[in-house]
């Protein structure tokens, strides 16, 4: 064939075209040279025949029209699948992208059907708020004229005043069952007076209940406030010295930190021998947050003083 024809002249030898006749060599030193010779015109031959046959090879592949339709079919089918597998990805990345533009349109179809719904929902509230102010109102209004036209249900006109304020607090505070209860009575003015006095000091009551507490969680706190403030006073320049010295050699990590800083101070102070952790804890916080600045200027005040003294002992 010739593929094989392609490559037939490879175990050609050439001996028989050889120039040089060794056997006329006159020493062994000659023979090779001439050996070498021969060899190396062997090779040119060889390269020079295989260089033809190639030729010839290709020449036939080329003027063949079987090899070109094969050829030219192998190419198409290979152009072909190139194309198809670039369709394949161009549809792939098309799919991909339609799904993702379909999400994003489902997504914002839901956000604006959400922002609709709470604005709905928003407007809904907004308008069962306004209907329900509208009937308290209404309700509020009934029970004041009811009053108003039994004069308030005061025996005195020097406790008209204060009855009117209570009649205002108490209209704020009843929900508006309570109010269609009382107004479902008007008519009956013994009823209504009865209720109406019923509601009243229910709702007095707790206003003063809560009025109470609100003044003892004040007063707790005062005393709170006072107490820090006593604790913090406790300190002289000289115990903030000595409670800064304290921190530094108690570290954190020291067993019974704050108990042990708080012996210390008690030992070495000269002024309040009475110093207990919770005091320590406070003053330590304090200093930390706003007093810190202070601190370091009254301790390197004393510091100089101390230091002034000492020279002219």
């Amino acid at each position: 064939t010739l593929r094989n024809r392609r490559s037939s002249g490879i175990n050609a030898e050439y001996s028989y075209l050889d120039e040089e006749e060794r056997d006329k060599a006159e020493h062994k030193e000659e023979r090779r040279y001439l050996d070498k010779l021969n060899k190396q015109e062997r090779t040119r031959r060889k390269k020079e025949e295989m260089t033809r046959i190639r030729q010839l090879v290709d020449n036939c592949y080329a003027c063949d029209p079987r090899i070109k339709a094969f050829n030219e079919d192998r190419k198409k089918r290979k152009l072909e699948a190139k194309l198809a597998k670039q369709e394949a990805y161009r549809q792939e990345q098309e799919a991909l992208r339609l799904q993702k533009e379909e999400e994003e349109r489902i997504r914002q179809e839901q956000e604006q059907k959400r922002l609709q719904e709470e604005k709905e929902k928003a407007e809904a509230e907004k308008k069962e708020r306004q209907k329900q102010n509208k009937l308290l109102k209404a309700e509020r209004k009934k029970v004041r004229d009811c009053v108003k036209n039994n004069q308030y249900f005061c025996k005195s006109e020097d406790n008209v005043v204060k009855a009117m304020e209570n009649m205002e607090v108490l209209l704020q505070g009843l929900a508006i069952d309570d109010l269609k209860k009382l107004n479902s009575v008007n008519k009956n003015v013994g009823d209504f007076s009865k209720l109406y006095q019923s509601y009243m000091t229910t709702h007095l009551e707790a206003l003063e209940t809560k009025t109470k507490e609100n003044l003892i969680k004040a007063k707790q706190s005062q005393e709170q406030h006072k107490d820090q403030s006593i604790s913090a006073d406790k300190f002289s320049v000289q115990d903030i010295a000595l409670l800064v010295k304290a921190v530094k050699m108690f570290p954190p990590g020291t067993v019974n930190r704050w108990n042990t800083i708080a012996d210390y101070l008690n030992q070495h102070s000269a002024i309040c021998k009475s110093y207990v952790s919770k005091d320590i804890i406070q003053k330590v916080k304090n200093l930390q947050s706003r007093e810190g600045d202070d601190l370091k200027s009254k301790v390197n005040e004393q510091a100089f003083d101390n230091f002034e003294k000492s020279q002219k002992q």
